[in-house]
């Protein structure tokens, strides 16, 4: 994922996958190639560095298992609740009674549709950005 194009030139890194893929860190750095005019980062990096997380965390979670599922990202908002000067981490977690909840929808109609919540955190524990995304997914 950091070789992603947004994330390479955004300074968005994936910094720790979950071993059984149900969650994952994102770090955003504050540099010279995401900046806006105020100095900040810009808005569209700390929307991309969260835009695919959760739909390829679902990708993954039923790949493991052998199931085909498509999966989109169907709709997403974005509050910007402070300006990012610094670094920002979102860490993305995805319960299992979500992923069990998607896999009886998948057996009893095909699809399943889910909105997730993250935040993206300074160091300081100061919430800047936060991120809602509906993320679509549909046996192939």
């Amino acid at each position: 994922m950091s070789l992603y194009p947004p994330y390479l030139l955004g300074g968005v890194r994936m910094v720790a996958v979950a071993t059984d893929l149900r969650g994952c860190r994102v770090r955003v750095r504050h540099g010279l190639l995401n900046r806006n005019l105020n100095g900040t980062v810009f808005g569209g990096t700390l929307y991309s560095a969260a835009d695919p997380i959760y739909a390829v965390l679902f990708w993954q979670i039923f790949a493991r298992e052998g199931r085909a599922v498509r999966v989109w990202t169907r709709s997403a908002s974005v509050r910007f609740r402070a300006p990012v000067t610094t670094s920002i981490e979102y860490d993305f977690h995805i319960d299992d009674d979500v992923v069990d909840r998607a896999r009886s929808a998948l057996d009893a109609r095909g699809k399943f549709e889910q909105a997730l919540h993250v935040a993206g955190v300074a160091p300081d524990g100061k919430v800047c950005v936060e991120i809602e995304t509906v993320v679509h997914l549909a046996a192939r």
